[in-house]
């Protein structure tokens, strides 16, 4: 992700200027699936004008975003990588309680999932809104064994991106069309 975060979004630093931290990778929901297709259509006629997600890019905006990976050389800062991880998913969760306010929704934010991958080290972080709107961001959660070091290593790291997977499907894009769309209750 080489696009900069809307600056409203960013939290700021004791001198006043904003962070201005990326995320490398990031989970989006495809306009290619019929169903995100249309929700993407029937949100921009209600809220002409209203990005859907935390980045400036004029597409990139208009799609749905969630979990996020910081990548660093293996010589990185794991401090650094989580700090980057903690600030993108902080603005994208405050965006998402935007969308929230602007349709009218009282579906909780769902949390996100994101990783810190320092050389082959793969370490999940798990970042939440609160019922008071403050965030929390806890990781990086260590001895899952998952990364791409060794064969084991490796088996663990796909089967965590295959459940990860599975809940962006079962959880987070159902919570987010019932914030989209609370009305309507559509969740597809």
């Amino acid at each position: 992700q080489t696009q900069g975060i809307e600056s409203s979004l960013l939290p700021t630093q004791i001198s006043g200027s904003p962070f201005a931290k990326k995320a490398d990778f990031v989970f989006g929901f495809s306009p290619d699936q019929t169903d995100v297709k249309a929700l993407y259509e029937r949100w921009a006629i209600r809220h002409p004008g209203v990005s859907m997600s935390h980045m400036q890019d004029a597409y990139t905006s208009s799609l749905l975003l969630s979990y996020a990976i910081e990548l660093k050389e293996p010589s990185g800062d794991q401090s650094e990588a989580s700090i980057q991880l903690a600030v993108y998913h902080t603005a994208l969760l405050q965006k998402m309680r935007d969308l929230a306010q602007i349709s009218g929704s009282t579906e909780p934010v769902p949390a996100l999932l994101g990783w810190t991958v320092v050389g082959h080290e793969w370490k999940p972080h798990i970042t939440s809104m609160l019922e008071d709107g403050n965030i929390i961001c806890q990781g990086p959660f260590e001895n899952l064994l998952a990364g791409t070091s060794s064969y084991r290593a490796i088996f663990s790291l796909l089967d965590l991106v295959k459940r990860s997977c599975k809940t962006l499907e079962d959880v987070v894009w159902p919570s987010l069309c019932r914030i989209l769309e609370p009305s309507t209750g559509n969740t597809t």
